[in-house]
């Protein structure tokens, strides 16, 4: 069974104790936050910066976390991560709620949390290229030429894959192969 919110569980108690009705005053937990500024997907900066902006209905203090660790307690809207290692990050916020006005030590019930996710790539893929046929002079081959190429990138993958192999027939003088 889910748990009243704490300032309605601190009333009834309240009301229990002095044998009197329970009146109390339901306040909403504030809306989940909208991020308005997050890296792309994947980022060579190590010290990205994550915006959001209050959903309504909280206090102006805001919990966030990085990859479930925290919370970290702000009143700004922003916040500059890292330097970040290479990998995959999720950053999620939510708003603190109203405190209770008959209990000002009471921070509020947190409203629900926003997140997203990015990551972080620092290293550069590696491309490697090999050429095979039968060697001539100056740098020219004798035979059909055939290129071939091997490429790695372990944060973020190679996007649309390695360029496939080719080859260049017998008498070609002057091909370029990019």
């Amino acid at each position: 069974m889910k748990k009243a919110p704490r300032r309605l569980r601190l009333a009834a108690a309240s009301a229990a104790l002095m044998g009197g009705p329970l009146a109390v005053m339901a306040l909403a937990a504030p809306s989940a936050p909208t991020i308005t500024d997050a890296p792309p997907r994947w980022s060579q900066n190590p010290a990205p910066s994550i915006g959001w902006a209050s959903g309504g209905g909280g206090n102006g203090t805001f919990l966030w976390s990085l990859n479930g660790g925290g919370p970290n307690e702000t009143t700004a809207t922003a916040v500059t991560l890292g330097p970040l290692a290479d990998g995959d990050y999720t950053f999620t916020v939510r708003e603190d709620g109203d405190p209770d006005p008959e209990n000002p030590d009471d921070p509020g019930d947190p409203g629900p949390s926003r997140s997203t996710s990015f990551g972080v790539d620092t290293t550069p893929p590696t491309l490697t290229r090999t050429i095979s046929g039968v060697a001539g002079d100056n740098g020219w081959y004798r035979s059909t030429v055939t290129i071939g190429y091997s490429c790695a990138d372990a944060a973020s993958g190679i996007p649309g894959g390695c360029p496939s192999g080719r080859s260049i027939g017998f008498q070609t003088a002057g091909t370029e192969v990019s």
